[in-house]
Parts: C-alpha cells; sequence; structure tokens
C-alpha cells in the first residue's frame, strides 16, 4: 500500500489546506493509499521548529512520495530530497511577488519586502521537487 506524507501549511480551517489537501485524504484512502499529515506547528518557537524537522526527517525516508503544500524549507530542502527525492510541491500563491504594499508605493522588490527572499526560495523548492502542482496558468507559468 503506498503511503503518501502530506505537509499542509494549514489546518482543517484554511481553505488553502482544505481544497488542496484534506480533501483528497479519503478518496486516496478509498484507491488504497494511506496517508500521513505533519502539520508546521502554529507558534513555530526554535524548540518546536528543530522538533518539526526532526520528525520529518524520520518519517521521509518511509514514506513512497513527501507532498509539501505552499510551506517553504530552503535551508532543510537539500536534506529532505535527500532523505526522500519523490517530492511533490503544491503552491496556490504568487510567493515570489511583491506585496501590493510594496507594488502601490512603487518598490521594486528588496529583502524587506519578503518577496526577494521567498522567491528564491521558491525557485528551490521548484528545482528540487520532482513534481509540481500549480494552482493557475500563471503559477505554472512560473514554475
Amino acid at each position: 500500500m503506498p503511503v503518501l506524507l502530506f505537509v499542509p501549511s494549514g489546518t482543517l480551517l484554511s481553505a488553502s489546506s482544505r481544497y488542496r489537501v484534506y480533501q483528497y485524504l479519503e478518496p486516496l484512502r478509498r484507491r488504497g493509499f494511506r496517508s500521513k499529515l505533519l502539520r508546521y506547528p502554529d507558534t513555530p518557537s526554535p524548540i518546536r521548529r528543530l522538533a518539526y524537522f526532526a520528525r520529518l526527517a524520520c518519517i521521509a525516508p518511509l514514506v513512497d512520495v513527501v507532498v509539501v503544500q505552499k510551506r517553504l524549507f530552503p535551508r532543510f530542502l537539500p536534506i529532505l530530497r535527500r532523505l526522500n527525492p519523490r517530492i511533490v510541491y503544491d503552491f496556490d500563491d504568487a510567493l515570489f511577488a511583491r506585496s501590493s504594499a510594496a507594488r502601490q508605493a512603487g518598490m521594486k522588490r528588496r529583502p524587506s519586502d519578503g518577496s526577494a527572499h521567498n522567491a528564491q526560495s521558491l525557485d528551490l523548492m521548484l528545482r528540487l521537487a520532482r513534481h509540481v502542482v500549480a494552482g493557475n496558468e500563471y503559477l505554472a507559468a512560473y514554475a
């Protein structure tokens, strides 16, 4: 029985995670897939973050596919890729774009906006993922 590890960006209360992850769990189960969920902590203190990545490092080699929804792990991603190269990345936001406030102010992309860091992290995620699921054609063109 194939095992999928989902790394959703939110809970069932989060529309994005509900639409892009949680709604598929039962249909996948009916088709013979086992699914595990490992959600990023709501309050990512350094200790919780370390515990989260330690758990992800333990589980990732044991599953058939790791499905990451929206979350960007630039420092941990190369390690995750070595532990399990079968990574599917799902995103539905233009994480690479400048914020609307920065755009309205006419500012170019810059680190304090966060978009430059997000764009670099997203590019790394897109490069290292085996498959990418984009939320729309605009995002697919970027991917």
